[in-house]
């Protein structure tokens, strides 16, 4: 009697990250201080919402376009909005809420003079005044030109520091995956054929591991906080330089479940973790049913059955009973363990 799964078992994502990282420069104009948002150029479907993300200057300047951050390096959770506009949060549960009212303040770019620029300093041209910038590496001596200085010029023109960044997607923890309603993991493992000429029965060999499966989710619009919802996985497999890469865990018996009836093993967890990757998902939408999404997926590494029991790292009696403090009855005397 499988019925686990959407009260007692579960699914937990992480998004994987393979190592392709983006880059852009924020001008003055990215920096929305008044609406909290940043609109530096990517490539759309790149970050999602919810994504943990890590930016960096390339050049060594501190991220001043985060209100009162004098740091070369930031990581926040990002909201993104539908016109490619990107808040930064402290948590998860905010980024996925939006919103000005947790969102990081930013602030303006500084504004230097002509005769202040610094070799090798990426600016952009706020005013031209009587200065000449196509003698100190610009291409055009106009307003919004971006360039990198050769050094310091005349005159009264005024630009501001363009910031180069580099943004590494960040994400760490596990997230569970809401209204799952079933998942199916398959593996296979490759023979190779060793029969030679004078055999009289075949001979097989085993080989390469690899494994494949799928998972379907009903979508319900709740505003989730917690979990992630299932519009995930589609937007996940849609983005193409990031990766649609993820680590999982599908769970089999997840804690404070007993179908034993035996107390001891209310907490016990078994679960498959692996790392894939997604290769198509599905939106099935009907008048007369809820809507679902379902997603395909190989695996690209090892595949693991964990299993977690209570109480394996108890010290017991000849009863099976635990052993106790005479000082605090209630703690338990455990075994030594390398992972304690």
């Amino acid at each position: 009697m499988s019925i686990y799964l959407g009260t007692h078992g579960k699914v937990e994502l992480r998004r994987a990250f393979d190592g392709t990282d983006l880059r852009s420069v924020v001008n003055p104009s990215d920096v929305n201080v008044l609406r909290k948002r940043l609109s530096f150029d990517f490539k759309r479907g790149q970050l999602i919402t919810g994504d943990q993300v890590e930016i960096t200057s390339t050049n060594g300047a501190a991220l001043s376009f985060f209100n009162s951050y004098s740091k070369t390096a930031i990581k926040r959770f990002i909201n993104v909005d539908a016109l490619g506009g990107i808040r930064f949060y402290t948590t998860f549960a905010n980024a996925i809420n939006g919103g000005k009212a947790n969102a990081e303040a930013l602030a303006e770019l500084s504004t230097l003079a002509a005769t202040a620029l610094v070799a090798g300093t990426v600016y952009q041209i706020v005013t031209v005044g009587n200065s000449n910038f196509t003698s100190v590496g610009a291409a055009t001596n106009t307003v919004g030109t971006v360039f990198t200085a050769t050094g310091a010029t005349t005159g009264t023109g005024t630009v501001v520091t363009a910031i180069p960044i580099r943004v590494i997607v960040q994400n760490a923890d596990y997230r569970v995956v809401a209204q799952v309603n079933g998942f199916e993991l398959n593996t296979q493992k490759e023979v190779i054929d060793t029969t030679v000429l004078s055999d009289e029965f075949r001979s097989q060999i085993s080989s390469i591991m690899s494994g494949s499966g799928n998972m379907s989710c009903f979508w319900e619009y709740t505003g989730e906080t917690v979990k992630d919802v299932p519009q995930y996985l589609l937007q996940l497999v849609l983005r193409t330089k990031v990766g649609s890469q993820f680590s999982a865990r599908f769970y089999l018996k997840s804690n404070n479940h007993n179908p034993s009836g035996i107390a001891a093993n209310a907490n016990d967890e078994i679960w498959y973790e692996f790392e894939g990757v997604l290769t198509s998902c599905a939106l099935q939408f009907n008048p007369s049913s809820a809507v679902q999404f379902t997603a395909d997926f190989v695996t690209t590494g090892e595949i693991r059955l964990n299993v977690q029991l209570e109480g394996t790292e108890e010290l017991l009696q000849e009863d099976s009973s635990t052993l106790r403090l005479d000082q605090d009855s209630a703690a338990k005397l455990l075994l030594e363990s390398s992972d304690v």
